[in-house]
């Protein structure tokens, strides 16, 4: 039987049935059926000029959507984008908020800057940016998880906000992000900072600048590499064919994405401290699947000399995401 909404029309009396297609959504088209004649032919014949009866016109229904709950689009390649890749879905989230603010809208079409000099507007342009990324971030996990998105509220922190937004409470999960984002901040340079200042120093607003970060974090050699290494772990599906990959990498047939780093000769300082922040979830990371495959790569590669001898270990990024991994 075919799944159907039933509209009634209180201003015309008719029942309208509107399909419901692949069990989740509705063609605009079919909205549009629904129709009244215009106001001047309901109450009497509207006439031309030369006293004929004029055909009366129906007004098909109109529909006013804001875009926030994504609740209509065309419909094309990218309507079911549940599998999308998460980057460049960012990239749009962040570029539709950039559209529909009016300070960011306004710095491309006037001589003078905008910011510079003008600490307060930049200050609260900086601090939307923010609220913006964290919203794009909180509404592409629900999309893709098919969570329900929760309104941020204003008694809590940045990352309780955005933790709440994704639908998560756990204070200890919040409390974890906080250690682990102070240690990511407190590294000064990486390629997607310098990509930052880069196009801030055009005087450009912060959301073109934040997104030229997230661009350039795109890259196999930079943020990229997380992705790869993920995709690893997924194939290798076991920690028992952790050797067979091992033996790969050292053959140059595989590559061994999140170990090594172009600063970090030896090892990331920064590990360590993740690898306190591990211990204390130690039951959530040894509890998943994709985390035992890649604690086994770990003990691999710090105990085989060919990894030990280039100095090749994991990367504070790589350890991070572990921590997401588990929470």
């Amino acid at each position: 039987m075919e799944e159907s909404l039933q509209v009634f029309d209180t201003r015309t009396g008719k029942l309208y049935p509107i399909p419901i297609h692949n069990g989740d959504y509705i063609q605009a088209a079919d909205i549009g059926q629904i129709a009244v004649p215009e106001a001047k032919y309901l109450n009497g014949e509207a006439k031309h000029m030369n006293g004929d009866t004029a055909p009366q016109i129906a007004r098909p229904l109109r529909i006013l959507d804001n875009g926030y709950q994504h609740t209509a689009c065309m419909e094309s390649s990218i309507t079911y984008m549940r599998d999308s890749d998460t980057y460049p879905m960012i990239l749009a989230g962040m570029s539709a908020f950039a559209a529909s603010d009016s300070t960011i809208s306004a710095t491309r079409h006037q001589q003078k800057p905008m910011f510079h000099g003008s600490l307060e507007i930049a200050d609260q342009a900086l601090l939307r940016t923010v609220a913006y990324i964290a919203s794009t971030i909180g509404l592409i996990y629900c999309h893709k998880n098919e969570k329900v998105f929760t309104n941020p509220e204003k008694d809590r922190s940045l990352i309780g906000n955005l933790l709440l937004m994704m639908g998560y409470t756990d204070p200890k999960i919040e409390q974890c992000l906080n250690k682990l984002w102070i240690l990511y901040a407190d590294h000064e340079m990486t390629n997607s900072t310098a990509a930052v200042l880069h196009a801030g120093s055009t005087l450009c607003d912060p959301i073109s600048a934040a997104i030229s970060g997230i661009v350039s974090a795109y890259g196999p050699l930079h943020g990229g590499a997380i992705d790869l290494a993920y995709e690893a772990f997924k194939q290798i599906g076991k920690p028992e064919a952790v050797p067979f990959f091992i033996e790969g990498v050292k053959l140059k047939k595989l590559r061994l994405f999140g170990y090594g780093h172009r600063v970090y000769k030896t090892r990331d300082p920064r590990a360590a401290l993740i690898e306190e922040l591990m211990q204390e979830h130690r039951d959530a990371v040894d509890a998943n699947p994709l985390l035992r495959v890649a604690m086994a790569i770990d003990k691999a590669a710090n105990q085989d000399p060919y990894f030990v001898d280039r100095g090749l270990k994991a990367n504070a990024d790589l350890m991070g995401c572990f921590l997401y991994t588990a929470m």
